[in-house]
């Protein structure tokens, strides 16, 4: 009589019977080994206690108008940021089910700006493409936003420099200066004559999704997200000196960097900090985080910009950490803005502090709150003062930076620049 068949073989069925048990303990081994390294790897770092329930609630409300039902985070999950990229991809939260809807948008409308500007930027966009690394997803253009307003600004001594900063360190293929109306002055004069300098005129913004628009400041958030969903790159505010290369970094592999603003308040722990600052973005094209962070202006109120300027994408980047990479508050936004760091970066001796030992990305100059020290700043008092500003930005100026200053004034004495051309206020 035949053998019943068996219609309920396991997995083992086909597997010799004496080695059935030694197989069964060595995936039991393999098994217990992983959940040990995992245990291992998070105990390496510190353990924060983080309250994020209401944060994420509240930008998944803006970005989708409704409040999802909400998970306590584990702390576990919290692992601290590491500004070197030693692992580019930053777990700070990992809670993928918060993240919030696509929400269809058209990146730079067509009302944007000038047709012709445009047109001459995606050809120009294209060709610097072509030289892109293999693994590099932000493209070498780097992007700067200028008078968004009526008035004429006069670009000074400080900001040339900034923007030699990045010419000498990034080496970019293309440089995009976005203005509603042009700026002035000897050193934007110097500057517009780059080979890669391509000006992009942008629309008088009023209204972003019919919410009003007022300040020069705003006008600029809004042109620099729009600018990077169109073409990627690195956007970076006049006042931000570029100290290490990014591409060699591995920053310009990932598909967003933003840097840490830290709170004031040393109780805090530095994973929450006041925010992400918008004066330092790269990005690639159509990138989905930054398109996020743009729709997220249909609520905008123009009394509170900090909201969307530097507390939104931080949000973002808390409610999925891999659209984003994350530099914690050394990378860029160091020393920060009070008046002990002023005083340290500008009037203490060259030994106070040291950019280039600190090995950070960039240096933001807060010139808004440190435009005394800087607006001074001239082609000849750079090479006497000793502060560890002017100590890092001196290998930005050209030789003959204070020759050509001489030659414009003396070319332009008669005009409308009056008294010593550079040196006047930024409107901003």
């Amino acid at each position: 009589m035949s053998s019943p068949i068996n219609t309920h073989s396991t997995p083992l069925a086909g597997v010799a019977p004496r080695l059935r048990i030694p197989l069964f303990l060595a995936a039991l081994a393999l098994l217990a080994g992983g959940y040990l390294l995992g245990e291992s790897n998070v105990s390496k770092h510190e353990k924060v206690h983080w309250q994020t329930a209401d944060i994420i609630a509240e930008a998944h409300a803006q970005a989708s108008c409704h409040i999802p039902p909400m998970v306590k985070p584990d702390p576990a999950q919290f692992l601290p940021a590491d500004y070197h990229i030693h692992n580019p991809h930053i777990p700070f939260v990992v809670w993928p089910e918060h993240v919030p809807p696509t929400i269809p948008s058209v990146a730079f409308p067509a009302q944007g700006a000038s047709e012709s500007s445009i047109a001459g930027a995606d050809r120009a966009v294209e060709e610097a493409k072509e030289g892109m690394t293999r693994h590099q997803k932000i493209p070498s253009i780097v992007h700067y936003t200028f008078g968004m307003g009526d008035e004429i600004e006069q670009l000074e001594y400080y900001h040339y420099l900034a923007i030699r900063s990045a010419l000498i360190v990034l080496k970019p293929k293309l440089v995009l200066f976005h203005y509603h109306t042009e700026p002035t002055g000897p050193w934007w004069a110097r500057l517009s004559q780059l080979q890669q300098v391509v000006h992009v005129h942008s629309r008088n913004l009023s209204h972003i999704f019919h919410q009003p628009v007022e300040t020069n400041e705003a006008r600029s958030d809004i042109i620099r997200l729009e600018a990077l969903l169109r073409w990627g790159g690195m956007f970076l505010e006049p006042d931000v000196y570029v100290i290490r290369d990014f591409l060699s970094a591995g920053l310009l592999n990932e598909p967003v960097v933003m840097g840490m603003e830290s709170q004031q308040d040393i109780t805090k722990h530095e994973l929450d900090p006041k925010g992400l600052n918008n004066a330092f973005i790269l990005s690639e094209p159509d990138s989905r985080f930054i398109r996020d962070w743009y729709n997220a202006y249909a609520t905008f109120n123009q009394s509170q910009p900090s909201a969307h300027n530097l507390e939104m994408p931080w949000k973002f980047a808390r409610l999925n950490p891999n659209y984003v990479t994350v530099l914690n508050r050394l990378g860029v936004f160091w020393p920060l803005y009070t008046d002990d760091a002023i005083d340290m970066v500008h009037n203490k001796n060259r030994e106070a502090y040291s950019f280039e030992m600190e090995a950070q990305f960039a240096y933001h100059a807060w010139e808004e709150i440190a435009h005394s020290q800087l607006s001074p700043i001239t082609p000849s008092s750079l090479k006497t003062l000793g502060s560890p500003f002017t100590r890092m930005a001196r290998r930005f100026a050209a030789a003959d930076d204070e020759h050509y200053l001489q030659s414009y004034n003396s070319r332009h004495k008669h005009g409308h620049v009056g008294g010593v051309v550079g040196l006047g206020a930024v409107s901003r």
